[in-house]
């Protein structure tokens, strides 16, 4: 599969897979505060799980769905549907029923995945124990397949090793191939590197093996590149919901009415938002100039880039809250996990979309930016 495509394929799924969340009927929520961790003891059930903490520990059963996101996540027990994780180690010792997406630097499988797996990280091991039903989807620096793939593999990376048994077609992009002594490939091998693989004398290959030197060469940094963009972009995706969710979580009243009074004056405040946006470097700039406002102008720079990166995520929460209130034709306009994970799903991918996405993404984040910028005024007045 060329690394197009793979990207392609993989921010679809992806997409769909998050979007579909919008759509589910009863949920659980678990938001640690900062530093501390979640855990689900074995022998504890839950349902639609949905949660974010440093350390996350499901050793118990997860009826539907799981969605989670930590520093370092484990799941000893077993998901009944999709799962979908990003941590800096994401660990997998239970089985899932349906799909599984990851994002992480270090990612180990030892349980099943009934259907297709999507891993974007750094380094991945598939476990001897570990048996992928579907098929296999990975993007990252280094990957080991010591277990099982029912379905196809496709891979983009720098060093890739099989030393497992797969049924389906393989497609890689690497750097290096290693084919280890417990590898058994049953179908055919298609794979572009700068060097032939280092086969082991005891490996299996069962069928083809299809060695294509000139496409790498012709962009030799082409999957490393892909690649880094890809996780970099899924990552920011994460980012952003997980951030969103914790400003629902702590602070709703206020992202509600930030977001209602945005959404209710949409012109006005895209207005003040231009205005803020424009004026406030210039205001920085003459502070700067007059030297005794230096520290002032220092103190407006903070200020500026709080305000912007805050106005980003509330921009796609607004986003969210409007879909759902046109969608659902609700009276007013809410503020939950579903506006979060939609909005901040849209409004990321149609960034991809020339002019059309790119005056989408302007214009809910100056409407959210004027919005705070009232709100901010009108709590100092009173003061």
């Amino acid at each position: 599969m060329k690394q197009k495509k793979f990207i392609l394929l993989t921010l679809s799924l992806i997409v769909l897979f998050f979007a579909s969340t919008f759509f589910a009927s009863a949920a659980e929520f678990r938001f640690a505060k900062e530093g501390q961790n979640i855990n689900v003891g074995e022998g504890e059930r839950v349902e639609n799980f949905y949660t974010v903490g440093n350390i996350v520990s499901i050793d118990g059963d997860v009826s539907n769905d799981l969605y989670t996101a930590g520093n370092v996540i484990t799941i000893e027990g077993d998901v009944e549907n999709n799962f979908a994780g990003a941590g800096r180690t994401v660990i997998i010792k239970g089985d899932v029923g349906n799909n599984a997406h990851i994002m992480g630097e270090t990612v180990i499988i030892k349980g099943t995945v009934t259907e297709d797996l999507f891993i974007a990280g750094a380094s991945v091991l598939i476990e001897k124990s570990a048996m992928i039903a579907g098929d296999l989807v990975i993007g990252a620096g280094k990957v080991d397949i010591e277990g099982s793939v029912l379905g196809d593999v496709y891979i983009g990376g720098n060093e890739v090793t099989l030393n497992g048994r797969i049924i389906g077609k393989t497609k890689l992009a690497v750097d290096t191939l290693k084919i280890g002594k417990n590898a058994e490939i049953v179908d055919d091998i298609k794979y572009t590197s700068s060097k032939k693989a280092q086969i082991h004398e005891d490996a299996r290959v069962l069928a083809g093996l299809d060695f294509d030197k000139k496409a790498l060469n012709a962009s030799s940094k082409a999957p490393d590149t892909a690649g880094l963009l890809l996780f970099l972009l899924l990552l920011k995706i994460a980012a952003c919901i997980v951030t969103g969710l914790v400003l629902v979580y702590f602070f709703n009243k206020k992202i509600k009415a930030v977001v209602t009074g945005g959404l209710k004056n949409v012109w006005g405040n895209i207005g003040v938002g231009f205005a803020v946006c424009l004026l406030t470097p210039v205001v920085m700039i003459i502070l700067a100039v007059t030297v005794v406002g230096i520290q002032l102008a220092g103190l407006l720079l903070v200020l500026y880039i709080m305000l912007l990166a805050l106005s980003s995520v509330i921009a796609s929460i607004a986003l969210g809250s409007f879909l759902i209130k046109v969608l659902k034709k609700k009276e007013t306009f809410e503020v939950s996990w579903q506006e979060v994970v939609l909005g901040v799903m849209i409004l990321k991918i149609v960034w991809f979309v020339p002019v059309i996405g790119w005056l989408l993404c302007a214009t809910f984040s100056l409407l959210t930016m004027g919005s705070i910028s009232k709100l901010a005024y009108k709590s100092i007045i009173k003061k």
